[in-house]
């Protein structure tokens, strides 16, 4: 009979550095920010149409 083989345990998923929150923060602030920025600069000009002549 041989001798049972360890199995090594299965290794950890990989993280990606960003993905990782600290402890106790919001881990949508990331995406909250970024849709803020996105929206913010859409909309902290004014319109297209204000620079049209009449």
């Amino acid at each position: 009979m041989t001798p049972a083989q360890p199995i090594a345990p299965p290794l950890p998923r990989p993280s990606l550095p960003k993905a990782r929150s600290r402890a106790g923060e919001n881990p949508l602030v990331h995406i909250i920010l970024a849709f803020w920025a996105l929206w913010h600069c859409r909309h902290a000009r004014p319109p297209d149409t204000a620079l049209t002549p009449l």
